[in-house]
């Protein structure tokens, strides 16, 4: 499906997220132990650590968790698919 091959992109995804919002670069220190943490964390969750660091941020101020965001990003992709092959047939 479309839905999934998309979103095997972490990162595209992640921006996708938060497409209505203005993205800035922060460079950040914080432990080495932290960051292995985070690098863990993400390779478990199969995402990038700006994925993972964003969606557990966004957790701490009550917002919706990425996975939820992603879900809600899957489905629309879904129904633009099947919207896609209603109408075009003989293109899928």
């Amino acid at each position: 499906m479309l839905a999934h091959s998309f979103i095997g992109c972490n990162t595209l995804l992640l921006y996708s997220c938060f497409m209505s919002e203005e993205t800035v670069q922060m460079n950040l220190k914080v432990p080495a132990s932290l960051r292995d943490k985070l690098r863990e964390a993400a390779d478990q969750n199969h995402r990038s650590m700006t994925a993972e660091l964003i969606d557990r941020v966004s957790r701490s101020f009550g917002e919706e968790p990425f996975e939820d965001r992603v879900f809600s990003l899957e489905e629309r992709v879904d129904m633009l698919e099947s919207f896609l092959q209603r109408a075009y047939p003989d293109h899928f």
